[in-house]
């Protein structure tokens, strides 16, 4: 379960609250690469604390509920090192666009051209926010670092690949545009159709 295993991940870079691995790592650092709602993170580190992979400590707090403090332990140390040199399995392919794509073979055009701007525009806005952030000497400044300068360098590839695939897409929603009876939304032919 790569969730488990990048929550791991995180802890081994130093202790964490729930909130903070939402917020500060998952949101602000791996934005490009894996999501996680809340209820999946407590999940996760409640699976993690079962198996001791995790311990928890709750830390008082004047007028507020109680910290809960994650931390990795040797045995999570050993489940992570394990994952990290695990071969890597190809994800299963799940993109909403090409399904649609698949079925809009009688979609009015004017409604996929919609549609394929909508995307575009999408994806122009994450590959903006990933350039922003390849440019920034803080590229992941909200959790803590692990690994020295040879993982802030895996960090920013990482990022760069995301960057990458953003582009392609970008560059092929253009092709698609571009090559398809498509009428723009405000009624006007795209270049290249018919």
């Amino acid at each position: 379960m790569s969730l488990e295993h990048a929550i791991l991940g995180f802890l081994a870079a130093g202790p964490q609250t729930g909130y903070d691995l939402k917020t500060r790592c998952f949101e602000g650092t791996l934005s490009h690469a894996w999501s996680a709602d809340q209820a999946q993170i407590y999940r996760t580190l409640d699976k993690l604390l079962a198996r001791e992979q995790v311990t928890a400590t709750l830390i008082p707090q004047r007028g507020k509920p109680d910290r809960r403090v994650y931390e990795i332990t040797d045995a999570g140390h050993e489940a992570l090192t394990e994952w990290l040199a695990t071969p890597i399995d190809l994800p299963s392919p799940r993109d909403p666009l090409l399904l649609r794509l698949h079925f809009a073979g009688e979609m009015p055009p004017h409604v996929l051209a919609k549609v394929l701007e909508r995307a575009r525009d999408k994806h122009e806005d994450r590959a903006t926010a990933f350039r922003k952030r390849l440019g920034s000497p803080e590229a992941f400044p909200t959790c803590p670092p692990l690994g020295g300068e040879r993982g802030r360098e895996l960090r920013e590839r990482a990022l760069e690949s995301a960057l990458h695939a953003e582009e392609q897409t970008i560059a092929w929603i253009d092709e698609v545009i571009a090559s398809t009876t498509l009428e723009r939304t405000d009624g006007t032919r795209k270049r290249g159709a018919q």
